[in-house]
This record gives C-alpha cells, sequence and structure tokens, in this order.
C-alpha cells in the first residue's frame, strides 16, 4: 500500500494531478492532544 508523501495542496487540480488514477483515498483524523490555557479568556 502506499501513502501519499504530502499532506497540503495548493488546489484541487493539483491534489487530483498528484493521486493519479486513485479512486480512493483514506484521510488520516486521528485525535491528537493539545494543552490548551485553563484560563477561558486565554482560550479566545
Amino acid at each position: 500500500m502506499g501513502a501519499m508523501p504530502r499532506s497540503r495542496f495548493e488546489n484541487v487540480k493539483n491534489m487530483r494531478k498528484a493521486l493519479g488514477e486513485v479512486e480512493r483515498i483514506i484521510i488520516d483524523v486521528t485525535e491528537r492532544a493539545h494543552r490548551r490555557p485553563a484560563d477561558n479568556e486565554k482560550q479566545a
């Protein structure tokens, strides 16, 4: 199974060009921990 080495494209046309004949893609949306301030004012 191949994997895309890029995670960002300038536009959809460039993404389709890079994918070539690929019919289905899988997007990993694994959550990652983020440190956030406890103070609601600082979070805004």
